[in-house]
Order: structure tokens, then C-alpha cells, then sequence
């Protein structure tokens, strides 16, 4: 499952037209100071973490990294 968080609170009013101009397939969320800070805070946009069934965190980028990244550590998971 893929899950959008905005942390950007001044261009919070564009999110939903930029979902909707893109065609995102996946739900997206406000982030809160709280949630940041649960993961290790964010450096980057975009940053992606991996968290597996069970909810704990697996892997973080920072970053565009390539599509790759992301099945190598969902595949360790799956196998």
C-alpha cells in the first residue's frame, strides 16, 4: 500500500488539485510535527520509508531513487 504525506503546510491547498492534475492513485495525509519526528525527521522531499506489516520502519530514501530500490526491500520482505 502507497501513502502520500504532505508535510508542506503553506501550499497545504494545493494538494488535492496537484492528486487530482496527476493522476495519484494513492491516498495522501497532512503530516504532523509528530509524525515527522516518529521517522527520524525529514531532510528531504521527497523522503520514502518502507514499513512492513507490523508497522515497524524497514528502510528510508531520501530523495528520488530509482523504482528498484523500493521492490529489493519489499522483495527481502515478501520472501
Amino acid at each position: 500500500m502507497v501513502i502520500g504525506i504532505s508535510v508542506d503546510t503553506e501550499t497545504k491547498q494545493e494538494v488535492i488539485p496537484f492528486i487530482r492534475k496527476n493522476g495519484k492513485n494513492y491516498q495522501v495525509a497532512y503530516a504532523t510535527s509528530e509524525v515527522v519526528q516518529a521517522y527520524g525527521g525529514i531532510e528531504a522531499i521527497p523522503t520514502s520509508f518502507v514499513i512492513d506489516k507490523s508497522r515497524k520502519f524497514v528502510d528510508k530514501h531520501e530523495g528520488l531513487v530509482p523504482k528498484s530500490d523500493y521492490t529489493d526491500v519489499i522483495n527481502k520482505l515478501l520472501n
